[in-house]
Order: structure tokens, then C-alpha cells, then sequence
């Protein structure tokens, strides 16, 4: 620990909430709200959630922020579009404390242009202000600043990618504990996709290129990790694998954690992400950790690090073009090796929680002496400058 007091301030919505009060369905998470919850090196408040449950509106979350806000030196703040946004930077602006905002992919253009419209009367109403105005905005890939760049936000911008703790990885379970529990000890090749089941991840086209690596391949499974979002997208790629004939070389797990996650990952020969859209890919990583090879879109945004490191292959968004680099990988195990360790080596070099935590620290410092020279009005409540910094995030 490097003596510094966070604290987290969220909510205890689980998954998406709901945009009518009737017939409501939103789901919470079993943590005690309105309170502090000690985690690992840090406090943690959760706060209920009112209708409507899908902005994530929490009075309490509000009225707790302005009580407590001045008492921090910064407030690092997570997504757009909710209510936690607006009402905590709102409140860092009336209090003086400087801010830092992190979008979450959700400035892509690819995001963008779905429901364009109520999203260009909400960036007009409320959201322009805060992100003008926010000490930084906080990247995590060069790529997602510079899709970001026509936007002409006036906050400066910051990149620090998002770090894993690698000694997860370091000794992974036996290979073949997963294919027992899951596959009946079947020991062909396993294409592994680890992340939600959401429309953005390009399951439209993962879906028919494996369709097509199956007419060519007989012993190759596609296992598919994670959570159905939201639950109707989920039913709808299961149709499309029943539709393309391909349910026996399919297995949905749901999502996996611990053990199970890491068994899944030791006993997969390839992984893949087609997506249209990835401001980083903290399961890419986590692949490559693992000496895993990994095929990726180039919409996701660690496309380049992948490509000049040779850790994997980088596609365009193409059915066709994912089916023939599947099964030339699954025809190389010594490329698929040579990747592998590239990987390897690159999450080592370059994404440890250790390096980026400094990073993300320096950044903050960094913020903080440009605000001590700004100075603060004398009526704004004074901070206490103990090195407490708050993040702010909506979900769970």
C-alpha cells in the first residue's frame, strides 16, 4: 500500500435496471447499502436505487456525495449516461474538488450511432458540461483518445491502460480439468470466447465463421464464457447456432470465475474477439497472460499492441476472414505457441497492476499540483490534501 485512502461510491444495481416503475425486474446486488463495507485496502458504500432504475438514479448516493465531496483530493469518476455521472460532477464543480472522468468505450462512434438521438439531447442537456470541464479524461488505449479527438472535448486527456494482477496466471490448473467438468474429457482443440454474450462483442459474426471452421474442422469445440446481455441477445445467438446446425460443438458456461475461469483458459487452444467495439479488453489481456494466441477485431483497441508484438492476429470485422484465421491457427500449434509466449510477454511488459497503479497515481499527482496553482474561492469547502482520493462508479 502506498498510503493513500480510496473509497468507492456506487450502487447496488445488478445488471441493467428497468425504464418503467411497473413490472419492474431490476435486480440488486446483497451488499448493505448506505454504509461503509471494508474491502481489500479500501471502502466500499453502496447505495439503492430509485426509478428509474436504468439511469441508475440513487438519491441516497447523492445526498451522501454532498455531505463527504470536499473531504477528498479527487474523484475519478466511471461512465456516461448514468445519474452517478451528473450528480458527482456537479458536486466536484460546486465543492472545487478537480475530477477525472473515465467513458468506458461509451464515446465510440460505433456507440454513438445507437440511439444517436437521445443521446445528442443528453450530451447537449448535461453531459457536455461535465466532461468540458473535468480536470482530465481518463483513456485507457491511445486508440480510444484518438476516436474520441473529433469530439473536441476541452478537458485534456489522459492514457493509462487498465493493469491485471498477473500472479493469477502464473500457475494455472492442470490442462484437461475443464474438458472433464464441462466437454466429458473430450480432448480435440477449443476455441475460447470469455466475455459478456452483448451485442457490441460480434457474436453475428463469430457465430457463422465457426459455422464455417466446422464444415472444414471435426474436432474443434467453440466455448463460449460469460453472461447473457441482456438475457434476449443471449436467446437470440443460441438460435443462430441451433440455426446453423451447430449445437454439439457449442458449449455456453455462463460466466466462470476463480478456478473454473482459469481452468477454462489453461485448456483452450485459441481465443477470440470479433468485436465491433473495445475501448480496451481487460480479457485479452488476461489471454495473453495465460500464453493464450488471441484473434481480435481491429475495433478493439489493443489491436495495435497485438499486431507489433506478434502476439495474435488482428481482423477486420469480416465472417470470412475470422473463419480462415481460426482454422489456420488451429493448423500451426508452433505459431500458435510462438503468439502465445509473445503474449505472454507483453502482459508482462506492459499491463501489471503494480506499473499502471503508479501510473494512474502519477496522473493524479500530476492533476492535483495543476489545481493547487489554480487555487480554490475562498467560500468553497476545503479539502483535507491527505492523499483520499473517491471513485465513483454506477453498477456493479
Amino acid at each position: 500500500m502506498r498510503d493513500h485512502r480510496v473509497t468507492l461510491y456506487t450502487t447496488n444495481i445488478q445488471g441493467h435496471g428497468d425504464v418503467l416503475p411497473i413490472f419492474s425486474r431490476t435486480r440488486v446486488l446483497n451488499m448493505p447499502t448506505c454504509q461503509p463495507v471494508s474491502m481489500d485496502g479500501y471502502k466500499a458504500w453502496y447505495f439503492p436505487v430509485a426509478w428509474p432504475t436504468r439511469w441508475c438514479f440513487s438519491p441516497g448516493l447523492a445526498q451522501t456525495l454532498a455531505q463527504t465531496v470536499a473531504d477528498y483530493d479527487i474523484v475519478h469518476i466511471h461512465s456516461l449516461y448514468l445519474f452517478p455521472t451528473q450528480a458527482t460532477a456537479y458536486l466536484c464543480r460546486r465543492y472545487r474538488v478537480p475530477y477525472i472522468i473515465r467513458p468506458h468505450g461509451t464515446l465510440d462512434p460505433y456507440l454513438q450511432r445507437r440511439n444517436w438521438a437521445k443521446k445528442w439531447v443528453y450530451d447537449r442537456l448535461l453531459q457536455r458540461r461535465d466532461l468540458d470541464q473535468a480536470a482530465a479524461i481518463h483513456y485507457t488505449t491511445e486508440e480510444e483518445w484518438k476516436l474520441v479527438e473529433p469530439l473536441g472535448f476541452r478537458a485534456p486527456g489522459i492514457v493509462v491502460p487498465l493493469g491485471i494482477d498477473l500472479s493469477e496466471f502464473d500457475n494455472l490448473p492442470q490442462r484437461g480439468a475443464f474438458r472433464a467438468k464441462y466437454l466429458g474429457k473430450w480432448n480435440g482443440r477449443v476455441i475460447l470466447y470469455m466475455g459478456r454474450i452483448n451485442f457490441k462483442k460480434g457474436f453475428d459474426l463469430l457465430i457463422p465463421a465457426f459455422a464455417e471452421v466446422c464444415c472444414r474442422q471435426d474436432d474443434v469445440r467453440l466455448i463460449v464464457v460469460g453472461h447473457d446481455d441482456p438475457p434476449s441477445y443471449g436467446a437470440q445467438v443460441r438460435r443462430w447456432v441451433s440455426e446453423a446446425g451447430i449445437g454439439d460443438r457449442v458449449v455456453f458456461t455462463g460466466p466462470l470465475f476463480g478456478e473454473d475461469k482459469r481452468a477454462a483458459l489453461a485448456d483452450a487452444d485459441l481465443w477470440v474477439l470479433p468485436s465491433y467495439s473495445e475501448n480496451f479488453g481487460v480479457a485479452v489481456v488476461e489471454a495473453m497472460a495465460c500464453g493464450l494466441p488471441v484473434i481480435i477485431s481491429n475495433k478493439v483497441n489493443l489491436h495495435q499492441d497485438v499486431t507489433q508484438t506478434k502476439a495474435g492476429v488482428v481482423i477486420d470485422c469480416d465472417v470470412g476472414q475470422l473463419a480462415d484465421t481460426m482454422l489456420q491457427l488451429l493448423h500451426s500449434p508452433a505459431q500458435r505457441e510462438r503468439m502465445g509466449e509473445n503474449g505472454r510477454q507483453l502482459a508482462l511488459r506492459s499491463f501489471s497492476l503494480e506499473a499502471l497503479g503508479l501510473r494512474l497515481e502519477q496522473a493524479y499527482q500530476e492533476i492535483l499540483v495543476g489545481h493547487q496553482r489554480l487555487g480554490r474561492s475562498d467560500n468553497a469547502p476545503q479539502p483535507s490534501r491527505s492523499g483520499k482520493f473517491v471513485s465513483d462508479s454506477a453498477g456493479e
